[in-house]
């Protein structure tokens, strides 16, 4: 696994850390002290029951034994193939512990949006499939079941809900094409990159040829250079011998002479 990965594995475990505590403070906000108490009421037209409270608590427990997991996993092997997979889960059932915490408001509906958008970042299609198909089986299972608990409200409007899913549905294939893109971008870079490597690599190998020919040259005028220079020394060496026997002759001569002139 790429230094890359390694690095998304723990900016979004750190993401979905921060994201199980703001669940558990919804939680706690909404259950014991009565935060948005009044606006709940408004909208919703009654509080949580205790039936639905047991099931957030439920989910509460569930998201912090998940996101327990992946930090256990990190750090025994922070490679693990398998951690991209249990983070898109946390976050995931994080943003849906959060909104039935928060009694269904619509406010809390957003941290769909966030949660998406960090999955994204794992660049994978297979995680982002995997995250809006839990959405949308939240938003249908809890429409027929648990209203309460993603709506805040046994009356709310399918066609509301309709809504929820298209844009839903649309996040989802704008994050696919995103991811496409990237994908396609990078293996681009890539090509180009590897293309100006060879291009590099051939201009040394040309570069080592012609400094191997340098050298090859060299070594030859050098040898050359030594063969004058010994024939030099040679020429030389011919040069004061015949002059030594230049000289030697011509005291001989000019001692016959003298020789003769004294016989006369």
């Amino acid at each position: 696994m790429t230094e890359k990965k390694l690095l998304q594995n723990k900016l979004l475990l750190h993401f979905s850390s921060v994201l199980v505590v703001f669940a558990w403070v919804v939680f706690l906000l909404h259950r014991y002290l009565g935060f948005l108490q009044a606006e709940v009421m408004y909208r919703n037209g009654q509080l949580m029951t205790t039936t639905a409270t047991y099931i957030v608590l439920m989910l509460m427990l569930f998201i912090t034994v998940l996101q327990g997991i992946g930090i256990v996993m990190y750090y025994k092997k922070p490679a693990n193939k398998r951690l991209p997979l249990l983070i898109t889960l946390t976050l995931t059932m994080t943003s849906i512990a959060t909104i039935a915490a928060g009694s269904g408001l619509i406010e809390y509906h957003f941290s769909i949006f966030v949660v998406m958008a960090l999955i994204t970042m794992f660049q994978r299609r297979k995680l982002v499939i995997i995250a809006s198909s839990i959405f949308l089986t939240q938003h249908i299972g809890g429409y027929l079941f648990f209203p309460e608990l993603l709506c805040g409200s046994t009356t709310y409007s399918f066609l509301l809900l309709l809504i929820h899913a298209i844009f839903l549905i649309g996040i989802t294939i704008a994050a696919t094409v995103m991811i496409n893109q990237t994908k396609r971008t990078d293996l681009e870079y890539a090509k180009v990159e590897k293309q100006n490597e060879e291009k590099i690599q051939e201009l040394l190998r040309e570069v080592k040829k012609a400094s191997q020919h340098v050298y090859t040259d060299a070594t030859q005028l050098q040898q050359q250079t030594e063969r004058v220079s010994s024939a030099s020394a040679g020429i030389a060496a011919v040069i004061e011998q015949t002059r030594a026997q230049v000289n030697e002759t011509t005291e001989l001569v000019t001692a016959a002479s003298k020789t003769g002139n004294q016989l006369d």
